[in-house]
Order: C-alpha cells, then sequence, then structure tokens
C-alpha cells in the first residue's frame, strides 16, 4: 500500500468516526462550539467540525498528489515518445555508395586521380553543399561516392563531382534524382 493509498484510508476512517460520533452521546459534547485563541486568532467551532475538516484535506490531499504525479506521468511518457521518433529517424537514415562513372572517361589514362577527384551534393531545400567522400569504384573508371543521412524522401538536386588536377579541371554533375528511388531504362527488343 503506497502513502497516497494510506492518506486516503487515514481521511475515510476519521470522516465515518466523525460520522458515528454524531449519534453518540459524546458526539452531542463534540458538537457544541469551543473558543480557540492563540497566534491572534479567535475562532469558535466545534471539535466534531475540526475532524471533519482534517478528514476531508487527509482524502483531497491525496487526489491532489496523484494529480501531480499523473502530470509527471505524461510528461515523462512525452519525453520519452520524442525519444524514440527521434531514434526512428535516426533509424531510416542510411549511407549510400553509389558507382558512378564518368561520361568521357573511357580508359585509366582519362580517369582522374583519386588525390585530385572530389565530390559534392546538394539535397533539396537546402543551401549549403555537403561534401562526399570518393573511394575507388567497382572498375578503374569508376568511382564510389558516400552518400549520407539518405532516407526513402531525399531529393538530391544535383550531385557535383570535379577533377581538380591543374593540367585538366574538369567537372561532371548529375541533376535531380532520388538516390534510394532507383529508375531503369529499358531496352526494345
Amino acid at each position: 500500500m503506497d502513502h497516497f493509498s494510506s492518506l486516503t484510508l487515514l481521511g475515510a476512517v476519521v470522516l465515518l468516526a466523525c460520522l458515528a460520533l454524531v449519534f453518540t452521546p459524546l458526539g452531542e459534547k463534540l458538537k457544541t462550539p469551543q473558543r480557540i485563541k492563540g497566534f491572534g486568532v479567535d475562532l469558535e467551532v466545534s471539535v466534531l467540525t475540526v475532524f471533519v475538516l482534517i478528514g476531508c484535506l487527509l482524502s483531497l490531499s491525496t487526489f491532489y498528489m496523484q494529480m501531480r504525479n499523473f502530470e509527471s506521468s505524461i510528461a515523462s511518457a512525452k519525453s520519452e515518445s520524442d525519444g524514440l521518433k527521434l531514434a526512428l529517424a535516426q533509424a531510416q537514415k542510411t549511407e549510400l555508395y553509389p558507382n558512378i562513372s564518368l561520361a568521357g572517361v573511357d580508359q585509366i589514362k582519362d580517369a582522374p586521380k583519386l588525390d585530385w577527384f572530389h565530390c559534392r551534393y546538394l539535397p533539396h531545400g537546402q543551401k549549403d553543399w555537403i561534401k562526399a567522400d570518393v573511394l575507388p569504384g567497382i572498375e578503374t573508371t569508376t568511382y564510389r561516392v558516400i552518400l549520407r543521412n539518405i532516407t526513402t524522401e531525399t531529393n538530391i538536386e544535383r550531385l557535383e563531382c570535379s577533377d581538380d588536377d591543374p593540367k585538366t579541371q574538369r567537372t561532371w554533375t548529375k541533376g535531380s534524382f532520388y538516390p534510394l528511388t532507383p529508375s531503369y531504362e529499358l531496352k526494345k527488343q
């Protein structure tokens, strides 16, 4: 039994005892007003009334404490819910490693050196470009670009890769695309 229940039970016992005393000879004595003086207060009140007020206060204080406990439970549940929503959003993000080929680069001698090759992408609705790390690709003339924090709704407005070698300085771009929604062009037979 918790302290909330014990206060309610004590309040109910005091109220029942007061109710029982009303019908006894002792109740008549307790109903007569008594004069209480102290701390600048001068009251005329019956002892039975004081006990009824004490019983009511004990019972009602429990409701107040339970409501406060209920409010704190709601606040902690909301906080936990927000944390779970954030965790779910983070769990739905992924890294993508697409293999890219560059137009006009068919031979290894034409391929940009990895040290000079840089890529970046611009997600839809953002102003700042995001740097994408570049790794060697599956074939000698391809590269793998690391796209981070990608969800099924991510739309990349522009992917831009550049060869920063002062001798060649070339740039390749890809327009708007959804990285996790591939599209395939089928050829007629």
